[in-house]
Formats: structure tokens, sequence, C-alpha cells
């Protein structure tokens, strides 16, 4: 579905060209979840973005669907880290943009994430997770075949951002969605995911990657979790000693 083919990404700074991704390949198929580990700084926004269309690579081609991706397009919807309502228009009205005023489709998404009875509400009236329950729901009424998620719950609680989690992963299995996100929680990684990609420190590249059962139930305490987070986090401990700036 994605083919990502040997991409690297440099941007022009006071100091000179500063290389932020290198050389990376990624394969993600239909209905995925991939997760994107790491540490600050090493491109995992960036290949998002690349993905999204708002910038492209400096070397290498990224497809969908087999056509290089050249723009922003309806077929990859985006979540930021921050919601993007706008604070001015009900929950109602911020959906009815991507819904082209249908009522029953509102409800249909406002239903999914949980905020049946919320339309009339404005942004300032509602939590922080209630905000990115909107976004989610507005990003899934657009029907994209991909949906890329930039830390959407890092600004949040730890009891808010697992209930999302719990929350997204029903989503997820139920709208089966293809969906690439980025997270510095590797215990959030683990929980969604089919596959986990740990990158490195800039320039990134990709260190390792993991495959996880689609079908498991993850328990964020249990001691198969707890392994495998040692595992993720050794690995990424090691590459960030190793790599160099």
């Amino acid at each position: 579905m994605i083919s990502i083919e040997n991409i690297s990404r440099e941007y022009r700074s006071k100091e000179g060209q500063v290389r932020a991704l290198s050389h990376i390949n990624l394969h993600v198929a239909e209905g995925d979840f991939i997760s994107l580990i790491g540490p600050s700084g090493c491109g995992k926004s960036t290949l998002i973005n690349m993905i999204a269309g708002f910038i492209q690579p400096t070397e290498g081609t990224i497809r969908l669907n087999g056509k290089p991706i050249r723009k922003p397009g309806p077929d990859r919807g985006v979540v930021f880290q921050e919601n993007s309502l706008f604070p001015w228009m009900t929950v109602e009205e911020n959906m009815k943009l991507a819904l082209r005023n249908s009522r029953k489709a509102v409800d249909y998404y406002l239903d999914i994430v949980g905020l049946k009875g919320f339309h009339k509400a404005y942004p300032h009236e509602l939590s922080g997770g209630m905000k990115q329950k909107v976004s989610i729901a507005r990003t899934l009424a657009l029907s994209p075949d991909v949906i890329l998620m930039d830390e959407p719950f890092s600004s949040l609680d730890e009891q808010t951002r697992i209930q999302l989690d719990y929350e997204l992963k029903e989503i997820w299995e139920r709208e089966k969605k293809t969906i690439i996100f980025v997270t510095h929680s590797i215990e959030e990684a683990i929980y969604l995911s089919t596959k986990v990609v740990l990158m490195t420190k800039r320039p990134g590249r990709i260190q390792r990657e993991w495959e996880l059962d689609r079908g498991k139930r993850w328990n964020f305490y249990s001691p198969d979790m707890l392994s495998l987070r040692k595992e993720m986090k050794n690995s990424m401990d090691l590459c960030c000693k190793d790599c160099k700036l």
C-alpha cells in the first residue's frame, strides 16, 4: 500500500545543510498499524509530513498504491499533536467541514469516538482528550485510505492517554484503516501496533522493526508487555549511544 523507497531529507540551516533522514526503506501493508519510535529529532514527524505530501524527500520516492506522493490528498488524513478545531465553531460545525453538512454522518462518527450528544459544544467546553476525539472523528469522516497521527496524545495526562489508546485500538479494529502513528511511549506503540519501527538519532535511519501479533490483546502491566518494552528500550538506548549527530 505505502512503499517508502530509499528516501532521505535535508534542510538548509544557518550552519549549512542538515540531514534529517537518511536512506529510509519501509513497507506498509493495507490495514497495518505502524508506530514510529525513537529519540527527539530523529525525523519521525518529517517522515509523517512526507507521507502526507506536505514536504518532499530530497532523495528517493514514497508511493501510495503504486503512485508517487507529490502533494497532500484526500487519501491521507492527518491528526496533529494539537487539535485543529476552529474555536468559534461547535463540534457539529467542525465536523460538517469534512462531511458536507451530513447530520447522519456527524452522528455516526461522533458516536464512534464516544462523543454522542456533544454536537452543540464548543471546543473550549471540551477536555483535551475530547478535542482530540473530535479531530480523530473528523479525520475518519474524510474516509482516507491512510491516517497519519503525529503524537496525538502526547499533551494529555497518562490516564486520559491510556483510555484514548484503548478507544483508538477499537476504532482501528472496527474501521480497518491503515494507520501510521508517531509516539515517544514504547508501551503505547506495543499496545496499538502491528509493527513498531525504531529510528536512530539524526540523521534518522531505521534501526530495527518488530512485527507484532495482530490479534493479541496486550495488557500494559503484563509480563510479556514489560519484557518486550525492556527489549525495545535497550535497543533504543544502544542505538542512541552509538549514533553520532
